[in-house]
């Protein structure tokens, strides 16, 4: 997971923000506790997101208490007493997302420029053999996904669906596992979603790589037809805006027990922003490498 499901923060209520932000905080204590300091560095928003919809559909509601952030002890935090089961378990799958990441891009890249990701991945070693201990059956759907994306990259699949539908499957399980069976197609689409956003958003830089993106194999980019260029970032714009579409079908279909507000926002508004703005800094890059957007 890659960082990109946030809330759109001007839309929420302070004390909405206050709960989203103690998925977060309580979510990196966990991490801390369970699995060393080193595996917080690895936290993002996409896990936080988890965090909050595993709350949102579970039978007890956590209480939001103070205190101080673990890193920054001058920092004041809110966190989320209660439900430690969740924090537990989302901890685990925290490093056995990163450390099977870390594994799939080693694998791909020259061995010079994997160095600084086989220093991480060694450093988070240890934790990734608590974490698969712990949690055996995530890690078990963590390798059989990501096997089935090495699969179609081998095989230089051009098919935007097919490429994205590991990844559907990946978050789709996940949901269910970790959160709720009913929290399937919402997870499938955002799984869809996280794919083809980091699709665009990589697209230049794997064209410069010879690194595998369907979007380039699609369209047959070499990176100097600015034409097949537009055609393709129209065709994933267009893509996503329909996924998020059917996420917005999906959480309309769901109830969920609490937090729907700060959820709604993440799907209806926070994914929106976050679309706009990782095509605002692919146009501002396409323009700083002297590619005209407009053609």
């Amino acid at each position: 997971m890659f960082g990109y499901i946030k809330p759109f923060k001007p839309d929420l209520r302070f004390c909405e923000y206050d709960i989203y932000k103690a998925s977060y905080c309580t979510l990196c204590k966990y991490l801390g506790k369970n699995f060393g300091i080193i595996s917080r560095l690895f936290l993002n928003y996409d896990f936080a997101f988890l965090a909050l919809a595993c709350l949102a559909v579970g039978e007890d509601q956590p209480e939001i208490t103070d205190g101080r952030c673990g890193c920054n002890p001058l920092k004041k935090c809110k966190y989320c007493s209660g439900r430690e089961e969740v924090f537990d378990t989302l901890s685990g799958v925290v490093v056995i997302s990163v450390y099977n990441n870390l594994t799939d891009d080693i694998e791909d890249l020259p061995k010079i420029k994997a160095l600084p990701k086989l220093l991480l991945r060694l450093l988070l070693k240890r934790a990734y053999k608590k974490a698969k201990s712990f949690c055996p059956q995530i890690d078990d759907i963590t390798q059989s996904l990501m096997e089935s994306q090495r699969e179609i990259e081998r095989k230089k699949c051009a098919s935007i669906d097919e490429a994205a539908h590991p990844s559907s499957i990946y978050l789709s399980r996940l949901a269910q596992k970790v959160c709720s069976p009913q929290m399937a197609d919402i997870g499938y689409y955002l799984g869809r979603w996280i794919y083809l956003i980091d699709c665009a958003d990589d697209l230049q830089k794997d064209i410069n790589t010879g690194e595998y993106n369907p979007l380039k194999l699609r369209f047959l980019l070499d990176g100097r037809n600015a034409g097949s260029m537009d055609e393709a970032y129209d065709y994933i714009s267009e893509a996503i805006s329909r996924t998020q579409v059917k996420l917005c079908y999906e959480f309309d279909a769901l109830k969920f027990r609490r937090y729907d507000q700060i959820i709604g926002n993440v799907i209806f508004e926070g994914l929106v922003f976050e679309q706009k703005r990782v095509f605002r800094e692919i146009a501002k890059r396409r323009l700083k490498s002297g590619k005209d957007v407009n053609k």
